[in-house]
């Protein structure tokens, strides 16, 4: 039988209304993170860098579903091949923001947008998956809060693609689903039959592995804990119906493994090593400095803060022992005590795998370590402090069940049996989100520029589709990088190609042509230009005190040719029949 859970009965409108105002707390708290850039949607990205370059990879993916140019040989890092596949490609995420472009919006409003849409989503998703487990809504709506509020979700936030994650608690929702009717002949006899939920669980699966390896790693994990929680309930049929929507899931999602292969093979380092990933271990009780209440007190001091709040790790604790209490008493068919276990073993895994491995030592022979080393794919999460959305995801499952806990024992004191019991469960829930979202709040990190230059819509309205060079070009130093961004996001007005980037990898070849092209305008130089069809030369005001700063002036630019000055910025062609060899250019190959 399927385990006892306590069902509260309530208006069929109650859902909806539910479902609003998660919509617009979620939407509120993602506002909040987003206070910079309010008044410029469309022209300022959420974080200069990443943020800049997930606008771009929207953009790059969106337009090749439209069939508007290849989608892994992507318009960064130019000649390199695949360089769509030197970070997360965002598939999922791209092809849902369609209507979005349809609508004209600009990549950075796109992505300022997602990050509502995101939010909205991952409340809606947690919100579900605790009615599903515990039928009750006080709890749901703390818990949909706390899946995209506090203070680790702020870090979330700002990656699209950790940030869209809804597909967790749905998955582990359909999968509790069934394994509720193949216990329970009577249970959820209103919905599709089970092999149309472990078809809607493929889905779901697909999209979810379409957004990132990061999530698609962090679902199997996930799916793997509540089959084994569940298994008594599913059943062989259960089991295989499970294991079978998972695999068509993955294989929906094999079409993007073959460029990151590809990339394995062509290019040295692009395999990460174990050692690389310490610096990007989980701190479980560090917060980003940024955040409003435990900046101060707890800051990050190295790898990825991942604290999740007091209030959801107290809560997760009183469900806790509320459950072995329940244990004790009623033993296995306790209220709850499934919902308990899950939330349990997700802790456990998130926080194992979130600790990484050290490079050396024992440390090497940790969880992480083991399945880094030797399970075939997993050495795509360089990141293991990101796995704690897998403890984030039990320990909101425990929080709930600490919420019923709160709302029931208010409801048999004396002020429960004197005020109604919907205005002392609703009070308990404002107060609760609202801590919850308190402990979220965070400062404004900075912007990026996203608004369209004019010298980049001269590029966009010049015949061809030769390469773009934007000075100063490298990987040395946060300046030139950060300022990569910037020229990629730039690249999203004309859509050349450009010979710089910015990306989890940077291939050989970009510090090799930073090298040459310090030599401009020299015949060197100028080979490195006809060798990679460069027709375009943009220098920034970010070349003042480097090589390139006599090329602001075009009497120190010959034989580059003048084609526009806008404010700071110079715009040169590169004149055609330049009595250069291309071979004089050392640019390895991929």
């Amino acid at each position: 039988m399927a385990e006892a859970v306590q069902v509260e009965r309530g208006p069929r409108w109650h859902t909806p209304v539910d479902l609003l105002a998660l919509a617009v707390a979620a939407t509120a708290m993602a506002l909040v993170w987003l206070s910079e850039v309010i008044g410029h949607w469309s022209t300022r990205t959420a974080t200069r860098g990443d943020g800049q370059f997930q606008a771009w990879t929207i953009d790059w993916v969106q337009g090749a579903i439209l069939r508007q140019h290849p989608l892994w040989n992507a318009g960064i890092y130019h000649p390199s091949p695949r360089s769509l596949a030197f970070s997360d490609h965002l598939l999922g995420v791209s092809a849902a923001l369609l209507p979005l472009r349809a609508l004209g919006l600009s990549p950075a409003a796109q992505l300022n947008t997602a990050i509502v849409i995101g939010s909205v989503l991952d409340a809606w998703a947690a919100y579900l998956l605790i009615r599903v487990l515990l039928r009750r809504r006080a709890p749901a709506l703390v818990a949909g809060v706390a899946f995209v509020a506090g203070p680790f979700q702020h870090q979330l936030a700002l990656q699209l693609h950790m940030l869209w994650r809804p597909g967790l608690p749905v998955a582990v929702a359909l999968v509790w689903i069934v394994a509720d009717r193949r216990g329970d002949v009577g249970a959820w006899a209103h919905l599709p039959s089970d092999r149309w939920l472990a078809v809607l669980l493929g889905v779901v699966v697909a999209w979810q592995g379409l957004v990132s390896f990061y999530d698609a790693v962090s679902l199997g994990l996930v799916l793997v804990v509540v089959v084994l929680v569940r298994v008594r309930h599913l059943g062989r049929v259960g089991v295989g119906l499970v294991a079978a929507a998972t695999a068509v899931g993955g294989v929906l999602v094999a079409f993007t493994l073959p460029p990151y292969l590809a990339n394995v093979r062509g290019y040295e380092g692009f395999k990460r090593t174990l050692d690389e990933t310490v610096a990007f271990r989980g701190r479980l009780f560090q917060v980003e400095a940024s955040n409003r209440l435990w900046g101060g007190l707890a800051p990050v001091t190295e790898g990825l803060p991942a604290f999740a709040g007091l209030t959801l790790t107290v809560l997760a604790l009183v469900g806790v022992v509320a459950a072995v209490v329940g244990r004790r008493r009623h033993g296995r068919s306790a209220p709850g005590w499934d919902a308990a276990r899950l939330g349990i073993w997700c802790v456990v895994v998130g926080a194992v795998l979130a600790l990484g491995a050290s490079g050396s030592g024992l440390g090497r022979w940790s969880p992480f370590g083991v399945l880094f080393r030797f399970v075939p794919g997993f050495s795509v999460v360089r990141a293991p402090g990101r796995l704690w959305v897998i403890g984030l995801l039990g320990l909101v499952v425990l929080a709930a069940r600490g919420v019923v806990v709160l709302v029931d024992a208010i409801a048999r004191t004396a002020v429960g049996r004197r005020v109604p019991a919907a205005i002392t469960t609703g009070l308990v829930v404002l107060v609760l989100a609202g801590a919850v979202v308190a402990e979220g709040a965070a400062k404004p990190e900075g912007t990026g520029p996203a608004a369209r230059t004019p010298i980049d819509e001269t590029l966009a309205s010049r015949p061809g589709d030769g390469a773009v060079l934007y000075l100063p070009i490298g990987e040395s130093g946060i300046g030139v990088i950060l300022n990569g961004a910037d020229d990629v996001y730039r690249s999203t007005t004309h859509h050349r190609p450009i010979l710089n980037g910015y990306s989890g990898f940077a291939p050989e070849s970009t510090q090799v042509l930073a090298e040459e092209l310090a030599a401009l305008p020299r015949s060197s130089a100028l080979a490195c230009l006809v060798r990679t069809g460069t027709d375009y030369v943009v220098v920034t005001p970010a070349v003042l005190g480097g090589p390139w700063e006599p090329l602001l002036d075009p009497a120190n630019a010959a034989p580059l040719e003048l084609v526009q000055r806008s404010g700071r910025e110079v715009l040169y062609a590169v004149p055609e029949g330049l009595d250069v060899d291309p071979a004089d250019c050392p640019l390895p190959s991929p």
